[in-house]
Parts: structure tokens; sequence; C-alpha cells
């Protein structure tokens, strides 16, 4: 049991992992000595640094890297799924976008009010163009963040 100012959180008998392939997501609340068995992320945090140059932090999942600390999730490769130096969160494949994704959906009067993240009012219409002419960035449209 782990304790701590107004919570506490019980031992889980029943932890639930991914598994995608040959691929598990194990979630942790203990000490895990570092093993061939375990894949860390590579980030740094205050027990370790990340020392792998070659992957950018936070990319990857490396085998045998360090120590798993409590709350931090770790990986782990089924016994038929051979072994690799390490598991990258971007998977194998090549990212693919969402295509036709409507920027804004209208509200019950059929108008379109774009946000600044301040919550000031920048512009409204009927029509989705009046987007165009926005610079980058990310805004509020009709109560949804939309990334411009």
């Amino acid at each position: 049991m782990f304790s701590a100012s107004n919570v506490t959180v019980h031992t889980s008998d029943n932890l639930v992992s991914s598994k995608r392939g040959h691929r598990n997501f194990v979630p942790n609340y203990q000490n895990r000595d570092s093993s061939s068995e375990i894949y860390a992320l590579n980030v740094n945090n205050l027990w370790s640094t990340n020392t792998d140059s070659d992957l950018a932090e936070g990319s990857a999942f490396i085998r045998d890297s360090r120590q798993v600390r409590p709350f931090e999730a770790y990986m782990t490769i089924d016994s038929g799924g051979g072994t690799t130096r390490s598991i990258s969160i971007f998977d194998d494949d090549d990212t693919t976008g969402i295509m036709n994704l409507p920027l804004a959906c209208k509200n019950k009067d059929d108008v379109l009010r774009v946000y600044s993240l301040s919550g000031m009012l920048l512009k409204q219409g009927k029509d989705e163009k009046i987007l165009n002419d926005l610079p980058n960035g990310v805004y509020v449209v009709n109560g949804k963040k939309i990334i411009k």
C-alpha cells in the first residue's frame, strides 16, 4: 500500500496490461530492477539519465537500461517475439494523418464561434471559411480545441 496526505492507493491484485502483437505494456507500482526482460522508457528524471544519444528522449523503451520506479509503466516482449534493443513508441509503421476531419462543428444556432485560448471571441460566422485567415495556432471553436 502507498499512502500520502489525503490519498491512499491500495495494492492492485489484478493489474491489466495492454498487448499488441508480441509487445506488452505493463503498469507498475513497485521498484523493478533493470533486466533483459524489462524495457524502460528512455527519459531523464530524478533517478536516471537518458544516455542513449541516438534516440530522442521519451521516444523508446530500452531493454535492460535502468530500474523502473513505482507509477512508471514498462514493456516486455513475449518469448516468441525475439529480442530487440528498443521498442519505439512510434511503432514500426509510418504515422498517418486523419483525413477529411471537419475543423469545427456548429452550435444549435448554426454559427461557428472562434475564441482564443484566453477566451476572447475572435470571429463568428456560418461557414468554416472564417478559419482560413487565422494564423496557425490553437483555438476554441464552439467549445472544442482545434489546431490550425
